[in-house]
């Protein structure tokens, strides 16, 4: 009976240690820059956006490295310069032509005495509108170890203007979070569920035992 207690307390660390493993980041945008300020939505209008995370721990990493920060945009012919810093110092540097970027979480998992944040530049056109006002111009979310989008960690900026040929300064509006849909689930429950599963049944057998 003496070994029921340490086991117990086994049981209760290796649960905090798995939910603290998939616990997500909170993603802090800064000011978004878009160049030129005073711009029309025509097709073929170029674009130049900038903007800063910081990636704010919530687990016992800065970000856990089996989660991916995805980032996209509604811009055309988008070509991205995406930056790493650790403690202010240049780390990866990220290079990518098109619509979307992955940043792998293993460039952004730190101890969470370290400061992470992403750089990001972003140059494209304005695409073929459908009389919108509105067009998105970066979305950036989490998302976990399946690919699914993390409950309130999607972000959207939207830039706002007249679709006509008269330039008018530019609006951009943070929207955020994005409601969860079917397709995008808070975190994968599923890997802790099961090992919870599994230690619960080991325990009431061994428990039995004794």
């Amino acid at each position: 009976m003496h070994a029921v207690f340490p086991f117990r307390a086994f049981l209760f660390i290796l649960i905090i240690a798995l939910i603290a493993a998939y616990a997500s980041a909170t993603i802090i945008p800064g000011q978004v820059q878009v160049n030129p300020q005073s711009v029309s939505l025509i097709k073929g209008t170029p674009l130049s956006v900038s903007e800063e995370l910081q990636i704010i721990p919530s687990g016992s990493t800065t970000f856990a490295e089996t989660h991916t920060l995805s980032l996209s945009t509604d811009l055309t012919e988008a070509r991205w310069q995406v930056v790493v810093y650790i403690d202010g110092v240049q780390g990866a540097v990220i290079p990518k032509e098109g619509s979307r970027v992955y940043v792998n979480g293993y460039l952004l998992s730190y101890p969470t005495t370290r400061d992470v944040s992403v750089q990001i530049l972003l140059e494209g056109t304005v695409p073929p509108t459908t009389g919108s006002q509105e067009l998105m111009i970066l979305r950036f979310a989490e998302l976990n170890s399946q690919g699914k989008i993390i409950s309130e960690s999607e972000n959207k900026v939207k830039i706002a203007g007249p679709d006509t040929d008269t330039p008018s300064p530019a609006r951009a509006e943070m929207v955020s979070p994005i409601a969860t849909s079917a397709g995008k689930v808070p975190l994968s429950c599923i890997p802790v569920l099961g090992a919870f599963i599994f230690i619960f049944s080991w325990f009431c057998l061994y428990k039995k035992k004794f």
